[in-house]
């Protein structure tokens, strides 16, 4: 495939350049965060994810359809039709898609659905077309003075357009990415967020200082000459819609210029016939009615800047304070909405009449293309509104936002009352000007004195928005972002067109870009554009390339984003009509790089007009492993590299491995297409066997050698594990609402679900509670949906429980919602009768219906932790121990009946300050009187023990480095029968350096040997630190060690008792840990008889690892919150449920007794305090996947020589109740024993019960006795 050579210019002289190449060549300049030149439109499917991911809507993503789809989407669903039956090529692609991510529904976003279900009469997708377009041309007729401000443009075709509704707990990038690559959809992407673009966290025209600031009020005004402006024109009879958060019309500053729609009343009918009931004063996106009301607080600020009503004696003055403003609220009471909705809002403004369009939203992370929003922004420029957008407060260049960096928007920085660019404000080439955002970073006032722009104050306001300290006068309210920038340039642009209706949308543009002041660096810059606005500038200047006036162009390129040098390209003397070509640019010889474009035309008076265009040739990338993030592999996987290398002058290309240390491996396996001789253009570029490659960070590097021996590369970066399971990590996708993302916490459990005798993994995140097998596969009936039709809004962020609640044998799978809901599946998914149930408790209360229940634990607002359920005062019964998340944490020890029991509360945090605190209580036996006591960590760096009384245990607390401590996990790690206390802190700070710390005690409150331990790798967070322990025998040693992962790039360590690392660990992650309670999880996932590890980072990937230890080994805390069930307390080790041996039906045993075959060990401690005493262990059996035969129980132990001689004696029983001595099974274990009993095939299926007797033969004792292993397991009859 060759490279094009030319690039072919087009556009008109007064319009933004648009750059597409020649001939029929379908690849080059690729779409990357830079890239301006692209062939066919916006690439499909194309969003990046960066290491702050944009937000999105879960399970829904936008897909604009092609032509070939002959009917409305919408209807197709409804009626159950195949998309084969609807597409001229007959093919079933789209079913498949539908299939494969469960499409549940299709909405139209810019017209109404289509009704018609089966045997109607319904128009098809060519007659939907035909309507709408007929819709968008009445808006030309409807306001025609407007619709000659747009020349002559195409309008994109907005009838085919949905957000697709996926099945819950879908992959929504995997899902864009594949509609995006159908032939029959023209785009696809997430369906993103926005968020406003404020900073988070007449009297004043003539004041200053109101709230302590050393300058006028309303200095913005001032800066812009808005008076010299007002003598031509206050700007009446323009509409400015502002879409944002709504309005408040009933300011007395703003509701005398409130844009009511004359086709409309309030009387349940569209009167208009614009799709939209009853839009007197706009339409609420967000919420789908005509309430414009704005509860946030942003939309007001906003409008106020633009259109205050002025002269009217009272607070502020806009800029254009006699235009009228139109409320499409686009943004929720929270301050974000989705794109999908903001894209309907932008249409819906132009269609009905606003000549100024101004939006202070965007991403407010990069997202480079949102091809829905870039359609709506495109139809109102045709439509001849002039688009403000505001910049950004990210502090990044524009040229990775949409649609800021599109050549339609007029796209504005933020600068200070000194006329310096804002702090926050976003910059680049893409920027027209910038305007008054904010105040001077420095005292006075002492309180936020960024915050200098003053406007409106909406009659409801957030309490982030506007905090008391921040409001001036009671109705009003000074702010600062880029949002308060933006309406400066709409209200001029306003004015611009009250005083000169017949400027296009470009001339408008023009006007105000050369009338700004010069700000910044001498002409154009990435700060302000071409300078700070100015109002009487912009009506001072002359109607920009008049025809009659028109004397040259030139078109000109230079190096760079800014250059200083410029090489010519083409220019004339004669005018190019609009959409024409202007000429080709041979790019044959230029190098990969960023080039500027630039387009100047003069008039006969020597004024010069100019447009900027960035364009990035890049021709060596690699798009698989995808960079800008980390891709993780296993260990013997053949890695393939694609990309392109295809640049200027290509001689050769390499493929380079290094190391984390940066060292190339130069033994790498690695196979180039044709040797790296021949130019690839999106392809393969080569593979990378990692068979035998150690675990660690690689980088592979693409190196293209030119014909001078300059070499030009980029690179990726990849994991290459061999632990880790096949099939994983997996991503969770990541759920939230503009810049908040919902938390994964109090995860990962593992459980046998399906009773198949493998662990699986539950999740619970977003909407939706999934269950994976050890492939990473959805157990039959999973995944299932909280909230499957989207309209109650529940979520969830903690691990679902498991147990048996209806006693039938099989478990239940239960899960809690944000709103207080509480499901109940079967272990296939099925919901249980009578749930989901509503406790009704809201956030401060525990336990169901049972008398007494629920139990409000305080009259303010709480925050509870999960419950601990155990016996602690030794009645026989299980207390509840609960604490309170927010200060002063006041835990609780309730009573089987809800009562609190004496002594408690202890309150934990006294003197701490305000916030919330996240150490779970735990339980366990430390004193040695059989009852549980209670551990939790402090604020201030103390680990304290409590007894049933709410007094402190003998030897407790403890201190540590006297920062807050995470949550505790408690069990025996030595081996001595005692457990002991583990407990990591949030990030410390020693030596100026940040550290995560991990202390353990001994049950009395002794430190461990080697304890704590310190990671002294690269600390790259500061989140949580330390998260909440998991304990369980990893390497086989048969002591339990120590899972934490910390804020380190690897960030999942395990540590053995003595506090040295474990091999194979740290583990190399993509990102830290998910939350500071999270734990990682411990258990026989695919039935192998040796463990593997589960685990999710921060971005939502879910890991699994092969581990050496088996799962018979001491698991005393395996999980989050000490098991599946969430009792959060650390039991006496007793032989485990048979469902978590391993059914080793027809195996033969030989070799010693030290064979690592033999996977089904496990350590067992029995505790004796009295003289002869009988301690009773019991393990339940089931016969289940054997072969139909006679078959034998297997006991199996050793113990070191005891002189003793204690004795253990086995019994057996097919009903729990008759117990039979096994014959023989009398012994102490001094030796390796084995006994045996038989049963016949009438077992099969069947619990057998057998109970183990510790028998205390030599006096008076008070000790512990020790079996090193203790296995059971069937074998055939016939077998040793």
């Amino acid at each position: 495939m060759s490279t094009p050579k030319t690039w072919v210019i087009v556009g008109g002289l007064a319009a933004a350049l648009v750059v597409t190449s020649s001939g029929s060549d379908d690849r080059e300049a690729r779409a990357r965060q830079e890239i301006i030149v692209q062939r066919d439109g916006p690439a499909a499917g194309l969003w990046i994810s960066q290491d702050r991911s944009p937000s999105i809507v879960p399970d829904e993503i936008i897909v604009k359809y092609r032509d070939t789809v002959t009917e409305p989407v919408e209807r197709l669903l409804d009626r159950g039709q195949s998309f084969r039956s609807a597409t001229t090529d007959a093919s079933d692609s789209l079913d498949a898609l539908r299939t494969k991510f469960g499409v549940r529904s299709a909405r139209p976003i810019f017209r109404a659905a289509v009704a018609g279900r089966a045997g109607s009469g319904a128009a098809d997708q060519t007659v939907v077309r035909r309507q709408q377009a007929e819709k968008i041309e009445a808006a030309r007729r409807r306001f025609p003075q407007r619709a000659t401000r747009a020349g002559t443009r195409d309008l994109p075709d907005l009838s085919h357009v949905y957000t697709v509704r996926l099945a819950p707990g879908s992959d929504v990038a995997k899902a864009a990415a594949e509609f995006g690559a159908d032939p029959h959809v023209e785009y696809a992407h997430p369906n993103f967020r926005a968020t406003a673009q404020f900073v988070p966290n007449d009297p004043y025209y003539q004041t200053s200082g109101s709230w302590g600031q050393p300058y006028q009020d309303l200095w913005g005004l001032r800066k812009l000459g808005t008076e010299d402006a007002w003598s031509s024109t206050l700007g009446d009879g323009i509409v400015v819609a502002v879409v944002d958060t709504g309005l408040d019309p009933t300011h007395p500053d703003l509701a005398a210029n409130v844009w009511t729609n004359p086709r409309e009343i309030i009387n349940g009918v569209d009167d208009d016939g614009n799709g939209y009931v009853d839009d007197v004063t706009g339409w609420d996106f967000a919420y789908g009615d005509n309430d414009i009301t704005d509860r946030f607080g942003h939309g007001t600020h906003v409008s106020g800047t633009i259109a205050a009503t002025g002269d009217n004696g009272l607070g502020i003055v806009g800029v254009a304070p006699h235009a009228r403003v139109m409320a499409v609220k686009g943004l929720d009471d929270a301050g974000s909405g989705s794109f999908d909705n903001l894209a309907a809002a932008l249409v819906y403004a132009a269609q009905n009449g606003a000549d100024v369009i101004s939006n202070s939203w965007g991403c407010p992370f990069p997202c480079p293309s949102v091809p829905v929003v870039e359609d709506a922004v495109r139809t109102d420029h045709a439509l001849g509104a002039v688009v403000v957008f505001a910049a950004g407060n990210a502090s990044m260049d524009v040229v990775n936002i949409s649609p800021q960096n599109m050549p339609e928007p007029i796209v504005v920085a933020a600068s200070t009352n000194l006329d310096q660019a804002a702090f926050f404000s976003n910059f680049g080439a893409g920027l027209d000007v910038a305007a008054p955002g904010a105040g001077e970073n420095v005292p006075p006032p002492d309180v936020q004195p960024v915050r200098g722009i003053l406007s409106l104050k909406a009659a409801t306001c957030a309490p982030g928005l506007c905090p008391p300290e921040l409001i001036v006068g009671g109705n009003y309210l000074r702010q600062a972002g880029t949002s308060m920038a933006a309406p400066h340039v709409s209200g001029v642009a306003a004015l611009v067109l009250a005083a000169r209706p017949s400027l296009t949308v470009e001339q408008v543009r023009q006007v105000i870009r050369l009338g700004s002041d010069d700000a910044g660096d001498p002409g154009f810059d990435e700060r302000f554009g071409y300078g700070r606005l100015s109002a009487a500038g912009a009506l001072a200047q002359p109607a920009p390339l008049e025809a009659l006036g028109f004397a040259s162009w030139l078109l000109d390129y230079g190096v760079g984003t800014l250059p200083t040098t410029w090489t010519q390209i083409a220019g004339a003397s004669t005018p190019v009509p609009a959409g024409g070509g202007i000429t080709s640019w041979d790019i044959s010889t230029l190098r990969d790089g960023v080039y500027t474009l630039r387009l100047t035309a003069r008039n006969v008076s020597g004024q010069s007009y100019e447009d900027r265009q960035r364009v990035t040739i890049d021709n060596t990338f690699i798009t698989d492993p995808p960079p800008g993030g980390t891709t993780a592999f296993r260990g013997g996987d053949v890695i393939t590299i694609s990309g392109t290398a295809a640049p200027a002058d290509f001689s050769h290309y390499a493929l380079v491995v290094r190391n984390r240390a940066g060292i190339v491996l130069g033994n790498a396996a690695i196979s180039l297409t044709g040797g790296g001789l021949q130019r690839i253009v999106n392809g393969v570029l080569g593979t990378w066997n990692t068979a035998g490659v150690p675990t660690d960070r690689y980088t592979i590097t693409l190196e293209v050698t030119l014909t001078d021996g300059s070499i030009i590369s980029e690179t990726t970066a990849v994991i290459v594990d061999p632990t880790l399971h096949p099939g994983w990590p997996k991503a969770l996708g990541l759920s939230g609402s503009g810049i908040f993302i919902l938390a994964i916490t109090d995860h990962v459990d593992a459980a046998d679900v399906n009773l198949d005798g493998r662990a699986d993994l539950l999740v619970g995140y977003g909407n939706t509670v999934r269950i994976f097998d050890h492939t990473g596969a959805s157990l039959p009936g999973w995944p299932q949906s909280i909230d499957p039709d989207g309209t109650t809004g529940d979520v969830i962020q903690k691990s679902p429980a498991i147990g048996d609640l209806t006693g039938d044998g099989q478990p239940e799978v239960v899960a809690s919602t944000n709103r207080g809901r509480i499901f109940v599946w079967s272990s296939t998914g099925i919901l249980l009768p009578g749930w989901p149930f509503n406790h009704g408790g809201g956030p401060n209360s525990v336990g169901a219906s049972l008398p007494g229940w629920p139990r409000f634990l305080d009259s303010g607002t709480t925050l509870l932790s999960p419950a601990v359920v155990g016996d602690v005062d030794g009645d026989g019964r299980s207390e509840i121990a609960v604490i309170d998340l927010f200060t002063p944490n006041n835990l609780y020890l309730l009573g089987s009946d809800g009562t609190t029991l004496p002594g408690w509360p202890r309150t934990i945090n006294p003197s701490a300050p305000d916030g919330v605190y996240y150490s779970y209580p735990a339980m366990g036996e430390l004193d040695g009187d059989s009852t549980r006591e209670i551990v939790v960590g402090a604020a201030d760096g103390r680990v304290l023990a409590l007894n049933a009384d709410g007094t402190d245990v003998p030897g407790w607390p403890q201190a540590t480095a006297g920062v807050p401590v995470n949550s505790p996990a408690v069990g025996d790690l030595d081996g001595d029968g005692s457990p002991e206390v583990v407990a990591g802190l949030t990030g410390v700070i020693q030596n100026g350096a940040l550290i995560n710390l991990l202390y353990a005690w001994h049950a009395d409150g002794t430190p461990l040997p080697g304890w704590p331990v310190r990671y002294d790798g690269p600390i790259t967070n500061s989140f949580f630190g330390v998260s909440a322990p998991a304990l369980a025998d990893l390497d086989g040693d048969g002591k339990a060690d120590v899972m934490v992962s910390n804020e380190a790039p690897d960030s999942l360590s395990a540590y053995a008792v003595n506090g040295t690392v474990l091999a194979g660990f740290p583990k190399p992650t993509i990102n830290i840990g998910a939350f500071a309670v999270n734990t990682p999880a411990a258990a026989d996932l695919d039935g192998d008889g040796l463990l593997e590890l589960a685990w999710i980072d921060f971005s939502g990937n879910l890991y699994v690892w092969d581990l050496p230890g088996g799962r018979s080994n001491p698991r005393p805390w395996p999980m989050f919150h000490a098991n599946a069930r969430h009792t959060g307390r650390s039991d006496p080790p007793q032989i485990l449920a048979g469902s978590d041996f391993q059914t080793l039906a027809g195996s033969i045993l030989s070799g010693s007794y030290a064979d690592t075959r033999k996977s089904d060990n496990i350590r067992e401690v029995l505790q004796t305090g009295r003289t002869r005493s009988t301690t009773q262990l019991q393990h339940t059996w089931r016969f289940d996947n054997v072969p139909a035969a006679s078959h034998t129980l297997v006991v199996e132990g050793f113990r070191p020589v005891n002189s003793a001689g204690d004795s253990f004696r086995f019994s057996y029983s097919t009903d729990n109740v008759s117990f039979s001595v096994i014959p023989g099974a009398v012994v102490n274990f001094s030796t390796e024993s084995r006994i045996e009993v038989p049963f016949g095939p009438a077992n099969l299926g069947r619990a057998v019960y057998i109970r183990v007797e510790n028998t205390v033969t030599s006096g008076p004792k008070n000790r512990t006795l020790s079996i090193d292993y203790l296995a059971i397991r069937t074998v055939p009859s016939s077998g040793p």
